[in-house]
């Protein structure tokens, strides 16, 4: 005669039986996990080059992770860096990243901000140089930013020619006159910025107020142009 099982031990063995399918479904899970994050995980390489094909850095990347770019990319004189011409986060095959670029070498007068990338929380330097077919003895500017998005922590002088006022939130001040009465090409100055939004673009622009030149009896007033910036963050 079968003996008939009691409805408490059929419970148990129904609880029994049920946790051992969840200890051996977390088991192949936390294995998958463990595989996923370990040496056998996928990898690709993310190249950055300058605007003349020189390699600035190999980037390995964990698949669908972000690469992160070179500080400031190396440019040839009379390119200006804008931004990269390719998306470099989501990783999921080799890339390789070239920089898009402003040329200035037919222009006058080119008074040029640097693009930058950076995270939330990092510090980017922005250079402001003036380039291009430079004629000039002195110039008055400001660069404008937002406050809520960029952070100002210094600004770098070239030389003891510039005259600094932030004291608006936003607003750098700028006045140069050159000595010699004719100003080269130069890096003007460089602005440190602590990136305080999470994620997007955040313009910096330069307005020119004045800028003038010498030609040895009169000053006059002179042609100019500019090239402005944005902090790509990501």
């Amino acid at each position: 005669m079968t003996k008939k099982l009691s409805k408490k031990t059929v419970i148990i063995s129904c609880v029994t039986i049920v946790c051992l399918i969840i200890i051996i479904a977390l088991i192949i899970l936390l294995g998958s996990k463990a595989k996923q994050y370990s040496g056998d995980a996928k990898t690709y390489n993310v190249t950055f080059y300058s605007d003349n094909n020189t390699v600035l850095k190999i980037d390995n990347v964990i698949e669908h992770h972000s690469a992160t770019p070179p500080v400031q990319p190396e440019m040839t004189y009379g390119n200006v860096f804008v931004k990269w011409n390719e998306d470099f986060t989501n990783i999921s095959s080799d890339l390789d990243v070239h920089p898009e670029v402003k040329t200035v070498k037919s222009e006058k007068n080119v008074f040029a901000l640097t693009g930058a990338y950076g995270t939330k929380g990092l510090e980017v330097v922005v250079p402001l140089q003036l380039c291009g077919d430079v004629l000039l003895s002195g110039f008055e500017l400001k660069v404008t930013y937002d406050p809520e998005k960029l952070e100002l922590l210094s600004v770098f002088n070239v030389d003891g020619g510039i005259l600094l006022n932030d004291e608006e939130a936003g607003i750098v001040k700028i006045n140069y006159v050159s000595i010699e009465n004719t100003v080269s090409d130069v890096d003007i100055c460089s602005f440190k910025f602590k990136i305080k939004a999470e994620t997007g673009e955040i313009p910096i622009k330069t307005n020119v107020i004045s800028a003038y030149a010498n030609d040895g009896d009169d000053m006059y007033k002179t042609d100019y142009s500019t090239v402005d910036s944005v902090v790509y963050t990501y």
